[in-house]
């Protein structure tokens, strides 16, 4: 076997501290396209689950990607391929497949760009719904783009602006903005503010804030931490100026052989 053909393997374990669940996955770079993988917890591969990822079939026209437990009996298949240049269909099939195929969840992807703004529509077959995006880049001193969604289902639209990063004290700031509103009640929206900073190339700053606030929770706070093979992620709630809830330490080791 040449070398260009050589099977690449990767080992992804997963620590969360605060539940002390140990998530592991092995992955085989397949070698035509795609993956296989193997994905288990607490050391027992045989409760796991096999599945493969972006496989291309139908000379490469259909990405195939889906999983299948041997212990719970199910699984899931997904499809997805470019019906044209700018529409995609993807089909998410359960395992086992449902006697009326007519059931399965499909979404049709329609995008389009505009001189008001890149457009795309998704509709749902299942949930019997659509979204409609509209996404512009802007040209502004603060603001780098601009995106609204509306929901048939929920009946609401939303609003997000997000900010260009700014260097301060040798870091990078971006602000995410966005406020939500129903159509059939304008007088109680939600609002989230989402800031990242960027520390160094190693370590990023996350926070979180909802209005309201979701479960009790005011914000919620999040640093990542690339020590090379080892990536730390620590998080938690902030629930007052005083009162913080539900930390959590999650360790993400990867090794590839």
């Amino acid at each position: 076997m040449s070398e260009k053909s050589e099977l690449k393997t990767k080992y992804v374990g997963t620590l969360n501290v605060g539940t002390s669940v140990l998530t592991s996955r092995a992955e085989v770079k397949l070698e035509n396209s795609g993956k296989a993988f193997l994905e288990f917890k607490q050391g027992e591969p045989g409760k796991g689950k096999i599945g493969i990822t972006d496989v291309l079939m139908f000379d490469n026209k259909v990405k195939t990607s889906g999983w299948y437990s041997a212990t719970d009996k199910k699984g899931q298949l997904d499809l997805t391929g470019d019906v044209t240049k700018d529409m995609n269909l993807l089909v998410s099939a359960p395992l086992p497949l449902p006697q009326d195929l007519t059931q399965v969840p499909c979404k049709l992807t329609v995008k389009r760009k505009l001189k008001i703004a890149d457009a795309k529509l998704m509709l749902f077959s299942k949930e019997k719904k659509a979204q409609l995006e509209l996404m512009k880049k802007l040209d502004h001193d603060i603001f780098s783009k601009g995106t609204l969604t509306l929901d048939s289902a929920k009946q609401s639209g939303t609003l997000k602006l997000e900010t260009k990063k700014f260097d301060q004290m040798d870091m990078k700031h971006m602000l995410t903005m966005g406020i939500t509103a129903n159509v059939n009640d304008t007088s109680k929206p939600t609002s989230t503010v989402l800031y990242k900073c960027e520390v160094s190339g190693d370590l990023n700053v996350n926070a979180q804030l909802d209005y309201p606030p979701i479960k009790g929770h005011m914000t919620k706070v999040s640093a990542e931490y690339n020590m090379g093979e080892v990536k730390a992620t620590a998080s938690c709630f902030v629930d007052s100026m005083q009162a913080f809830s539900e930390p959590n330490l999650e360790l993400k080791s990867i090794f590839e052989f």
